[in-house]
């Protein structure tokens, strides 16, 4: 059912008290909305001091930029209160939504001097302002009332509960299946439970323990019964299925002639399903089906109901008896055998997961592994403190945390969960409490993350509040802007009914508003590709294959007519054949208002990083100048490996296989020629023997240093062949070798976004060699995933085409956008 929404207006809505939930949809101004908010505060409360504000996002990036923002909002204020005069009185058109905020709070008697002196105190206490990540709030709220909340002060925070989980996931693995049997074993593996899944189910749970699951009791005493159940199921089957298959298999091997003319003597068989013809490729299917020592797969599965006594009465002829023999009889139990296992195997792998969260949440699983390691997750905290505002400190917790704010504002609302829901609910939707929220439901991008759209649902139909809408889109083009309300207007535009879509209208000013044009014409806003496929055969990959070589073709024939001048009679002639537009003055000349396009003007978005990848090399390949800002992680990069080996032979440069492996790899490029001549050779005084213990030497001295001295005297004294009788690398430099390798300018970046992570780690926790390599390698083998914290770095702010997955474009705006891979999902 759709809800009520009225167009938001940033004088209108209240900043005394209530609740108000504003749907904003992309480009809109979310982050603008609380700017301006959070001023109107400042300003027409003068009861409120800086720390009763609370300002709430979703990342520790998105957070950054509110501050800010926010900032730079009261300093603007500030000069335009400086500015004003009788001679200069406010200016509606020219001040802008700033001009009206002031105008506002001067005619509720606020006089300038005293507004002046107001937003002087709030920017000097801008400090104890509280804007944070979810998480954050909730560690500050346990530690700074961490009596009222029982926390333990002696805990240390692991960003990711991964940590956690995959040792209660690996206790659980040992107890279930080092001690269980074959059959238990071989059926968790066959229906593909592995440690992994059993990890991303845990993560569910720990974000929210209290999610209902289904099923809540176990068909017999415990889920270890039906475990029990189900495994002495399946070796009772199987016992079954062995024999009848042995049976069957005689038949198989000593009667293949009599089959088939007891099949197709008299055309009893519809010829459709049955062709002569083809029997004998049909019995060797069933002959394989047969003759696997495993449960037969589907192709087995079809073979055996194909030859099956019900499936041949199925395609027998009408009034034509049905061929009998006891193979087809054996195949009819064979085939109801496998599909009983089956059902048995899918009643198992439930029970699996069942015991498994079970476990997880008993005093033996999750808890207790906390409390031994003295750890906690960034999860921790919202299950923590939603866990004590519902128990006996709840009522005082919540009293205390309403005393000291009086202001609540939820920014990127969309992202939220149930539990920072019942967190916001609990706390601030009170009496007396001012309790914004900011969001837009078709952005609901985290879900991988925690993120719940249904949510955002659920608060939007709480009762006692105002429902809002922001209806202008200030980072699209009117063209682009009809182009999407004709193309979203329609039922259920995302599927969900109370998901809705909202006309939007273009609230840039024409001034700032630019289009390309090529040859001197706008083309239309927004293009649909059309693969044709070969011959209807067109699959996945090659679609995906195809769509980055035109991506690529279409930029490198762009940024080609940007080169070109347009032909004009007027000299000289400031035009080129693809440029970059003011609306206002598209005519003009100036270069203000007129400029050829540039590969920074373009983004790719894609929906993976293997995408990404893929466009980017048809890019290289055309010599299109592009980076690519994808949400890889650094520590799934060639040079984490690369480094990590590197450091490594540091620790044990006697041991030849990793010395030769770092040797062989990007960092130092020794060939393999190089290599086989020191290890095939079998003397000590070859030239290349001599060299690869030069190498040695540099290893043991870049040892000492690490030691002595710490891993950026490691990174910035390699090689140090001091003392060495010859220099065999005198103009060695590994940033040059990285640079010269395929990947080139990532390379570089990443080695040194490592190199820096490295320091840091090693400061922050005092760590020697041997301890951070041992933490490298737990990052390195995804034990340890964090996720914003280790994202690849832009390799370049050159001039370039931006390739980047849709999560890391957002909030970004660019003339020219591809986004070639939507229909991929």
């Amino acid at each position: 059912m759709a809800h009520s929404f009225s167009k938001f207006d940033i004088l209108d809505y209240p900043i005394d008290s209530g609740k108000v939930l504003i749907e904003a949809a992309a480009g809109s101004g979310k982050t603008y909305t609380i700017q301006y908010l959070f001023l109107r505060l400042i300003l027409e409360r003068s009861e409120l001091e800086a720390g009763n504000i609370l300002v709430v996002t979703f990342t520790e990036a998105a957070t950054e930029e509110l501050k800010e923002r926010i900032r730079t909002t009261l300093r603007s204020a500030a000069k335009l209160l400086a500015k004003i005069s009788k001679s200069r009185p406010l200016d509606r058109e020219k001040d802008g939504d700033l001009g009206r905020v002031l105008a506002q709070a001067l005619k509720k008697g606020r006089s300038p001097a005293f507004l002046r002196e107001r937003l002087q105190q709030v920017r000097a206490a801008f400090d104890e302002v509280v804007i944070a990540t979810i998480h954050g709030f909730c560690n500050r709220i346990l530690s700074d009332y961490a009596f009222e909340c029982g926390s333990r002060v002696d805990i240390e925070l692991v960003k990711e509960s991964r940590y956690f989980l995959q040792s209660v996931a690996e206790d659980y693995w040992r107890r279930t299946f080092y001690r269980g049997s074959e059959t238990l074993v071989q059926t968790a593996l066959a229906e593909g439970l592995t440690l992994e899944k059993l990890i991303e189910l845990g993560e569910q749970l720990d974000r929210d323990p209290d999610l209902i699951i289904l099923p809540e009791q176990p068909e017999h005493d415990c889920w270890a019964a039906d475990i029990d159940h189900a495994t002495t199921g399946i070796e009772t089957v199987a016992l079954s299925f062995q024999r009848n298959r042995g049976r069957a298999l005689s038949y198989v091997e000593k009667e293949a002639a009599e089959i088939e003319q007891l099949l197709f003597t008299g055309s009893h068989l519809k010829g459709g399903s049955w062709k002569q013809a083809k029997f004998e490729s049909y019995f060797n299917e069933l002959a394989a089906a047969l003759n696997s020592t495993s449960w037969p797969d589907k192709d087995g599965v079809k073979a055996l109901q194909k030859f099956s006594q019900s499936e041949l009465i199925n395609k027998t002829k009408k009034s034509h008896p049905t061929p009998e023999h006891p193979l087809f009889h054996l195949c009819e139990e064979l085939s109801a055998s496998v599909s009983r296992r089956n059902d048995l195997a899918m009643s198992m792998l439930l029970a699996l997961k069942r015991d498994f969260l079970d476990f997880i949440l008993s005093p033996a699983g999750l808890k207790l592994y906390k409390e031994k390691s003295r750890k906690q997750g960034y999860s921790d905290y919202l299950t923590g403190l939603d866990r004590v505002l519902k128990g006996p400190s709840g009522a005082r917790l919540q009293r205390l945390v309403s005393e000291r704010f009086k202001v609540a504002l939820v920014d990127e609302f969309q992202d939220t969960d149930p539990v920072q829901n019942s967190i916001f609910n609990t706390l601030f939707d009170r009496p007396g409490m001012l309790f914004y929220r900011i969001g837009d439901p078709k952005q609901s991008i985290y879900g991988f993350r925690g993120a719940d759209i249904f949510a955002y649902l659920e608060a939007a139909r709480e009762p006692g509040q105002q429902l809002a809408t922001l209806d202008h889109n200030y980072r699209s083009t009117p063209e682009l802007l009809r182009v999407f309300n004709r193309i979203f207007s329609i039922p259920e535009p995302f599927l969900l009914e109370e998901i809705e879509f909202r006309k939007m209208v273009c609230g840039r000013p024409i001034e700032e508003q630019k289009q390309l044009l090529i040859d001197g014409k706008a083309g239309a806003a927004l293009y649909f590709w059309h693969i044709p496929g070969d011959g209807g055969n067109l699959n996945k990959s090659s679609a995906q294959l195809s769509l980055s070589g035109a991506v690529a073709d279409t930029c490198a024939e762009l940024l080609n007519l940007a080169r070109q001048p347009l032909a004009s009679k007027v000299e000289p002639n400031p035009h080129h054949r693809a440029e970059i537009v003011n609306v206002a003055g598209a005519t003009d000349s100036n270069s203000e208002s007129c400029r050829s396009l540039k590969a920074s003007d373009i983004a790719v978005l894609t929906t993976t990083n293997k995408e990404a990848a893929q466009v980017w090399r048809a890019c290289q390949s055309r010599n299109v100048p592009a980076v690519v800002a994808a949400a890889e992680n650094i520590w799934e990069t060639p040079e984490a490996i690369a480094v990590f080996q590197f450091l490594q032979a540091h620790l044990a440069p006697e041991n030849d296989y990793l010395l030769s492996t770092v040797l062989a790899g990007s960092l130092l490029g020794f060939t393999a020629s190089f290599l086989a001549a020191v290890h095939d050779d079998g003397t000590l005084e070859s030239k290349e023997r001599k060299e690869y213990e030069l190498w040695r030497q540099a290893f043991l001295r870049g040892r000492e240093l690490w030691t002595e001295h710490g891993i950026m005297a490691l990174f910035a004294g390699f090689p140090d062949f001091s003392g060495a009788v010859s220099n065999p690398a005198p103009e060695f430099d590994l940033r040059l070798n990285l640079v010269r390798t395929v990947r080139g300018e990532r390379a570089l970046t990443n080695f040194y976004h490592l190199h820096e992570i490295l320091h840091q780690t090693e400061c922050e926790h005092l760590f020697g060699p041997e301890v951070l390599l041992d933490w490298f390698y737990e990052h390195l083998i995804g034990t340890v995933k964090d996720e914003d914290e280790y994202e690849l770095r832009l390799e370049s702010e050159a001039d370039t085409v931006k390739i980047m997955t849709v999560h890391k474009s957002k909030g970004l705006e660019f003339p020219v956008v591809f986004a070639p891979f939507l229909w991929s999902r």
